[in-house]
């Protein structure tokens, strides 16, 4: 059986966004995508991002809108965008492990 771990910071993200910061790069902040990819996008494109520039994702990536699978897309194939995990992906891994416990 996995052991979840609950992790309250992530040391090696927070010191590659200060090392971004201190060498004069942006860091932007986005919440609460609920699924929408297209919007995602677009908003990713009017950032302009520059190579050494990162985008966080403040969780809630999923439910709701109509592609939760294309903003996990986004983040999983950007090296700079980042994403903390939110309320609604915990309530989806608890029910991706209840149904894996009842299907064993």
């Amino acid at each position: 059986m996995d052991e979840m771990v609950l992790q309250m910071r992530n040391i090696e993200l927070e010191n590659l966004l200060n090392k971004a910061l201190a060498e004069g790069n942006h860091v932007w902040v986005i919440g609460d995508v609920h699924g929408y990819a297209n919007v995602l996008t677009s908003l990713i494109e009017k950032l302009a991002l520059g190579p050494n520039d990162h985008v966080v994702l403040l969780g809630d990536m999923i439910d709701r809108g109509p592609n939760s699978c294309g903003v996990i897309d986004i983040v999983r194939d950007n090296s700079n965008i980042h994403s903390i995990k939110g309320n609604h992906e915990d309530m989806m891994i608890r029910a991706y492990e209840e149904i894996n416990k009842r299907c064993a």
